[in-house]
């Protein structure tokens, strides 16, 4: 008797545990560029939809920088403040002040200008380029893209 007891209520944990785990989100590519090494991903929630970017690290044995961009209002403006940016002369690091905690610094190398944008608490080792033009891009499909707000 105990032991079906037992098995009984494994049974309704495992049940109860397996129903749980069955609402996720669905992510859908909205864009990529520079040979699909950045990329633009709607996260799509039964109840709302947000953005993020997966941008290359400069480490290969890292996997790529998330950018978490919030919602679709939060990731145009950021996107377009980031287009619009004009460098200072006393400016180094940036702070997105996005969710994920992001920072990055402006650079012009050889005429491309790009942002280097790093992962919270990072040590300023592993980063992810960003540059200006794939800024302009995502910022035209994000506000053609038709999925939820």
């Amino acid at each position: 008797m105990k032991k079906a007891l037992l098995i009984i209520v494994a049974l309704l944990i495992a049940g109860t545990a397996n129903a749980q785990m069955t609402v996720g989100t669905k992510k859908e590519k909205i864009a990529s560029a520079d040979s699909g090494f950045t990329r633009l991903y709607a996260s799509i929630h039964p109840n709302d939809t947000t953005y993020y970017m997966a941008v290359k690290s400069n480490n290969q044995y890292h996997g790529p920088i998330i950018v978490d961009l919030g919602y679709k209002d939060e990731a145009l403006a950021l996107l377009q403040s980031m287009y619009d940016y004009v460098p200072q002369e006393n400016d180094s690091i940036l702070y997105l002040n996005n969710p994920s905690n992001n920072t990055a610094t402006f650079e012009n190398i050889l005429g491309a200008e790009q942002y280097f944008i790093y992962e919270e608490n990072s040590t300023g080792r592993i980063y992810g380029y960003l540059m200006i033009s794939t800024i302009k891009r995502f910022i035209k499909k994000l506000s053609e893209y038709g999925g939820k707000s």
